[in-house]
């Protein structure tokens, strides 16, 4: 289960689990008060102090009215995602938990914080508890389930777009396109090396939780026989689900270029090829390429010698964070 700062980091903008949602048969009120089943009232204080929270009893039996009947429609929508395509307890407790956490809001100051507290310690109980009222619910699932045809997903992105250097994480959402309930799907990133989700239980990249962003483009053919820079691919797959797949949003940078004189002449030429980041206005180390030789660096005078036709110049990065550039096209 998420830590309280980690569930709500993860909210977004957009809700993860839309109130327009088609509930299903098998969330009766039955499974519903089995899904929502948490500790005992009487012990939720002493539970919270167990995490190190300082609640009071007090508090929890004056709100524990409000706060049970303001639950009731989040416990909804968790029988109706344990029952969900292949959906496991933890990741629709999860789930439930940020939209519980959001009760919290009503209200301000101290009440907020022993709510926020309070909730921590119901949705422990809830959790400890997920595995049985998910396993009693398979059999209702298996019932309901339709495999005729290949579902599909609705999908979207927070942030919504980061530059290539942002140090921090991103979250994928995915929803049934008919029944728009989240769905547990697995994220395959494009990367050198092994990326590890912390929050989720065995650490593979899943949707609606954080996936840390490790700065890392990628090399693709590009125009003029020359590479590209881009962003890396995700592909979303979940079993019953149509795949999905696209690049993240990334600003990738973009090299500003010139060169100095601006045309080139038959003999020894001494040029200077400025490269900056369109945006910071920073140096950009690169190569400057004739054709297949290297003639110099971005930045600094070099001077190479024309014998015949001219070669095309161009330059590359050799940190993979720029497109190749073509600064003057091959003589004909």
């Amino acid at each position: 289960m998420h830590s309280i700062l980690g569930i709500l980091l993860l909210l977004a903008t957009r809700e993860p689990f839309p109130a327009d949602y088609k509930p299903s048969p098998c969330a009766t009120p039955a499974a519903i008060a089995r899904v929502g089943k948490t500790f005992p009232q009487s012990e939720i204080s002493q539970i919270a102090a167990m995490r190190g929270y300082d609640v009071g009893q007090e508090w929890v039996d004056a709100h524990w009215k409000e706060l049970s009947e303001a639950l009731q429609p989040v416990w909804t929508k968790a029988a109706t995602c344990f029952v969900t395509g292949n959906n496991d307890n933890l990741f629709c407790s999860d789930v439930a938990a940020a939209e519980a956490f959001t009760i919290c809001n009503r209200y301000s100051g101290t009440d907020r914080e022993k709510c926020t507290f309070t909730m921590t310690a119901i949705l422990a109980g809830q959790d400890h508890n997920s595995k049985e009222a998910w396993t009693a619910m398979r059999d209702c699932a298996a019932r309901h389930h339709q495999p005729a045809a290949e579902r599909t997903l609705e999908w979207w992105l927070a942030p919504v777009t980061f530059g290539a250097g942002y140090p921090g994480h991103f979250t994928v959402y995915a929803i049934d396109s008919e029944t728009r309930v989240p769905v547990q799907a697995r994220l395959h990133i494009q990367s050198t090396q092994p990326i590890y989700a912390d929050d989720v239980p065995n650490g593979l990249p899943t949707t609606f939780y954080k996936v840390p962003w490790k700065p890392k483009l990628f090399r693709v053919p590009g125009a003029q026989g020359h590479r590209d820079v881009v962003a890396p691919e995700v592909r979303i797959e979940a079993p019953g689900y149509r795949a999905e797949s696209f690049r993240l949003p990334v600003e990738v940078p973009v090299m500003k270029v010139e060169m100095k004189p601006a045309k080139l002449k038959r003999g020894k030429n001494t040029v200077t090829i400025t490269a900056v980041d369109s945006v910071t206005g920073k140096p950009v180390e690169a190569r400057v390429m004739g054709g297949q030789l290297v003639l110099g660096k971005t930045n600094e005078p070099f001077t190479f010698e024309i014998t015949g036709k001219q070669p095309e110049i161009w330059i590359t990065n050799l940190y993979d964070r720029y497109s190749d550039v073509v600064v003057a096209p091959a003589g004909k």
